[in-house]
């Protein structure tokens, strides 16, 4: 802990070591690149809010990456991405791909139900 309070002040301060501003660099880059702050809140699995959301609606799977425009499958495909995208789970355009759908339609019907997109 020392250390890194030490590793922070010489980098507030501007007086640190070469060393020590690359180090502080490297690690910020890292945190970035291992998407810690994307982690999701939710265990769940894209796959699992699908099933989920065959229950819940009462349609099946395949019926979820048909071409069918019924409002069941309809809003069963918006719930599945606002609780994917609640839930850093997936984004809009893995659920569209998961169900064969173009990502705009997808965020339309997101807007239309004015949930978040």
């Amino acid at each position: 802990m020392r250390l890194l309070v030490r590793l922070h002040l010489a980098h507030r301060s501007r007086i640190g070591t070469p060393a020590i501003r690359e180090f502080l660099e490297v690690t910020s880059l890292r945190g970035r690149m291992t998407g810690d702050e994307w982690k999701p809140k939710s265990r769940k699995t894209l796959q699992q809010l699908i099933d989920e959301a065959c229950l819940k609606f009462g349609i099946g799977a395949a019926q979820l990456s048909s071409q069918s425009r019924h409002p069941e499958v309809m809003a069963a495909r918006t719930w599945v991405a606002n609780e994917a995208m609640r839930g850093r789970v997936a984004t809009v355009s893995a659920v569209a791909r998961a169900f064969n759908r173009n990502e705009s339609s997808l965020r339309r019907a997101l807007s239309r139900r004015n949930l978040a997109v």
